[in-house]
């Protein structure tokens, strides 16, 4: 059986909204498929995003968010930037040492101990 590429990362040019808690889900599905009004792009892209210490992403399953995220940290990494995927379903029963990987606790020390984002 020949062996199958490994899949490659394709940039969507994501946009980022804040969620309306007290929004109609028809209207938060419909801003999130329009990404551009009167011209100009809606919401907020990554370059605005990662001025924020934390954010929490959310969406529909599926949709990319695992890819995106991995790809943002290994390229914010390959700047010289602290960045960490950390999926969340394994903390649920293991710790966060454990999950984060031996290779990337010093860094992930430095970080906390840093001031910057």
């Amino acid at each position: 059986m020949p062996q199958s590429e490994p899949a490659t990362f394709v940039e969507l040019r994501r946009r980022f909204q804040e969620l309306d808690p007290q929004g109609r889900p028809e209207d938060t599905a419909l801003r999130s498929y329009t990404r551009t009004l009167f011209g100009r792009e809606a919401g907020t892209g990554w370059d605005d995003l990662l001025k924020s210490r934390i954010v929490v992403i959310l969406g529909e399953p599926g949709s990319g968010k695992t890819w995106e995220l991995q790809e943002q940290a290994r390229q914010l990494t390959a700047k010289g930037r602290f960045a960490f995927f950390i999926p969340l379903e394994p903390l649920a029963t293991q710790s966060l040492q454990s999950v984060l990987g031996s290779e990337a606790l010093p860094s992930f020390g430095k970080w906390l101990r840093s001031d910057g984002l």
